[in-house]
């Protein structure tokens, strides 16, 4: 398997993840990388994302849904 070396995405400057021998993949923006392995150098191949909220981010909107649930609570008594 060929290691990456410092790969960055050309989207967002994400380090690359190498999925297998021939992709890596950007775990920030989901940007889709083909590895020429003849050439030893990365092509971007453009991937549509869907900018799914990670469980950090969920987490964080639930915090705050219930940060603003107890103040309304706390207001109203």
């Amino acid at each position: 398997m060929i290691k990456l070396i410092e790969m960055e995405c050309k989207n967002c400057d994400g380090a690359l993840e190498q999925i297998d021998e021939d992709k890596a993949k950007c775990p920030h923006c989901g940007a889709l990388y083909l590895i020429d392995r003849d050439q030893l150098q990365e092509i971007h191949v453009h991937q549509e994302t869907q900018n799914n909220p990670t469980p950090a981010i969920i987490f964080a909107m639930i915090v705050v849904a219930l940060l603003i649930f107890l103040v309304v609570q706390i207001c109203n008594t």
